[in-house]
């Protein structure tokens, strides 16, 4: 907890929402994509797709971040005031009776109001620590994807050989049929024992 000090109870309450309903956001878009990748059979365009969805979902949690926060300032803090606006008891549908002699009585609007009402609470008492491990997470990865980083520039550095003169001309030729203009630098590896393209941004 003493990791958010620095964030506001506000702040908190509108990321942790992020989060929760990102769940349900990121399967929707999984599910488009899945459904388009069954019909869509060009690869170009499957990563096209695969890209958007990938922007879709940044802008997605950016925009309902945005919109939690934005409510979370304008809304009043739930009082007795906000209880009184669900609808009365009284206005619930008649109880029947059922063929062994009980009583049944319908959920009503209002049953259903406070059922949501008292869920949406209990899962803001554990919002923050529902952001405590999203940010826990969001730190382990990000080792993972340093660690990563520093195998591949330990790949382009350890143990590197020039290619033999046949290799080199196959290349060459390799780079003139593909019409790449860019430099391309292939290497021989004590260290790798697969064929590998190496590199971060730009393998």
């Amino acid at each position: 907890m003493n990791g958010l000090i620095s964030l506001s109870e506000a702040s908190v309450q509108a990321l942790g929402w992020m989060l929760l309903h990102f769940v349900w956001q990121g399967l929707a878009l999984a599910a488009i994509l899945a459904g388009t990748r069954v019909v869509i059979k060009s690869p170009r365009l499957r990563y096209t797709l695969g890209c958007g969805a990938l922007l879709a979902m940044v802008a997605l949690a950016a925009s309902t971040l945005l919109t939690q926060d934005g409510e979370k300032r304008s809304r009043p803090e739930l009082s007795g005031a906000y209880f009184r606006e669900i609808p009365l008891l009284a206005d619930a549908p008649a109880p029947t009776l059922s063929p062994d002699g009980t009583t049944h009585r319908p959920p009503s609007v209002s049953d259903q109001a406070v059922q949501w009402t008292s869920l949406t609470m209990r899962l803001q008492d554990h919002i923050p620590e529902i952001v405590i491990c999203w940010l826990v997470g969001v730190l382990l990865l990000s080792l993972r994807l340093l660690g990563g980083c520093w195998v591949c520039c330990r790949l382009k550095h350890t143990g590197p050989r020039p290619l033999p003169e046949a290799l080199r001309e196959r290349v060459r030729d390799l780079i003139d049929r593909l019409n790449i203009s860019h430099r391309v630098s292939v290497l021989t590896s004590s260290v790798a024992s697969v064929p590998m393209v190496v590199g971060v941004l730009r393998p």
